[in-house]
């Protein structure tokens, strides 16, 4: 009876988080719902943890409800239960908890737990910054086959952060992510044929990796695929595709399709004419997010009267202000 239950957890799983199947967060609610009153199954409550903190299948989120839950569940000995518990307190600024939190799960076989531990001897969160221990624990997540330990540790391996520089052994890892259908593995394999990082340039390769993570709807995928079809990288060139798929992405809420879709009114690339005032518009609010890049486009718009009257001084302070702030583009800008 326990394997069944069991099994029915983790198909609640997959309906809360929509993996391998249509995501039905009602449905999983009520099987979390069912197995937490009728067997006091450990995962259950955990699960219904995850549903009033993400708002699954509920009327309204209710994070205390939520810690409740986790903290039941935890006292039950499920390991995944103190590793959400140690998100809770990371969110809550108590890295000292959180790290004691991601240990225990760590310690008791949570694979996401091992992951957050690393995290934290990575970034310092909670304990001494220590990469080389980062490292030793993103190892053993990816053993467990935990996607974004893959990820972290083929970054480690292409800086030489905690271990020797390695590119060819960070592509291997980026295409352990991508066979398990991360679409974080996918950018990144795509990034390394795309710049010969570790692999031969091979720009229809980074195209395709880019669409395959773009049609499971990422929107750092979208953008670097509109970009392929500006810049005719691995695709044939088209302005109209490369401005429909930044608009996608800009929808989807990322701030860099902003900044790209702003350039493409200042020049004019997939739209019928420029547009310096829509130009300058969207430079700005991309600025308001944090864009670097659009610092530039706003030095831009001064410098070529673009939406704005020509201001020499203002351009020059916007370049500056850009490269001040990491865009090594706006150095040239200056020359």
């Amino acid at each position: 009876e326990m394997k069944y239950a069991d099994a029915r957890c983790e198909v609640a799983w997959c309906f809360a988080k929509g993996e391998g199947i249509p995501k039905e967060p009602e449905l999983a609610f009520q099987i979390f719902t069912d197995l937490s009153q009728s067997d006091n199954h450990a995962g259950a409550i955990c699960g219904l943890g995850y549903c009033y903190q993400k708002g699954l299948g509920v009327s309204v989120v209710d994070e205390k409800k939520a810690v409740s839950l986790y903290e039941k569940s935890a006292a039950l000995g499920h390991a995944n239960a103190y590793t959400h518990l140690g998100k809770c307190f990371l969110a809550a600024k108590d890295d000292s908890a959180a790290f004691l939190l991601f240990q225990k799960g760590s310690d008791l076989g949570d694979r996401v737990g091992k992951y957050c531990l690393a995290r934290c001897y990575h970034e310092g969160k909670g304990v001494a910054k220590d990469s080389n221990k980062a490292v030793e624990l993103y190892q053993k997540a990816t053993i467990l086959g935990d996607t974004d330990a893959l990820l972290r540790l083929g970054r480690c391996y292409m800086k030489g952060d905690g271990i020797k520089r390695d590119p060819t052994k960070a592509v291997q890892l980026y295409q352990r992510a991508t066979d398990l259908e991360s679409t974080g593995g996918m950018i990144s394999l795509g990034d390394c044929y795309e710049r010969a990082t570790g692999v031969e340039r091979d720009f229809k390769k980074a195209a395709a990796l880019y669409h395959q993570a773009a049609d499971k709807g990422d929107p750092r995928a979208i953008l670097r695929l509109g970009e392929c079809y500006e810049n005719a990288k691995g695709v044939e060139k088209d302005a109209n595709m490369a401005f429909k798929h930044y608009k996608r992405a800009q929808e989807a809420g990322l701030n860099e399709a902003t900044t790209r879709l702003a350039w493409c009114y200042a020049n004019g690339v997939g739209v019928e004419e420029k547009d310096g005032a829509k130009a300058f518009e969207m430079f700005s609010k991309a600025i308001e997010n944090g864009s670097k890049e659009a610092l530039r486009g706003l030095g831009f718009c001064y410098e070529k009267g673009l939406g704005v009257r020509s201001n020499l001084r203002k351009a020059v302070q916007m370049y500056q202000q850009a490269a001040e702030a990491g865009n090594s583009t706006a150095w040239s800008d200056l020359a």
